[in-house]
């Protein structure tokens, strides 16, 4: 059980806690969908091209993640495209 607990609670640290030297946190297309509050669909193909706008995204074998920074700019790149 402790065992448990301890993962548990290096998962929810922030990645820089675990590597100190890196900045940028990689999330899942759940973590993505959830934080944009969209459908994991919508995330998936807007990051393969599908959609737009495109989603940035880095394909690590068969996984996709996405660099939080890169979220936050897409964010506010539609902001201002909705602003102008």
């Amino acid at each position: 059980m402790k065992e448990i607990v301890n993962s548990e609670i290096l998962r929810l640290m922030p990645i820089q806690a675990h590597y100190p030297g890196m900045t940028n946190q990689l999330l899942s297309t759940k973590e993505v969908a959830e934080w944009l509050q969209v459908s994991q669909a919508w995330v998936t193909s807007h990051a393969n091209g599908n959609r737009r706008p495109h989603l940035p995204s880095v394909k690590l074998g068969k996984c996709v993640r996405f660099c939080r920074e890169d979220i936050e700019k897409f964010i506010q790149q539609c902001e201002r495209e909705a602003a102008a």
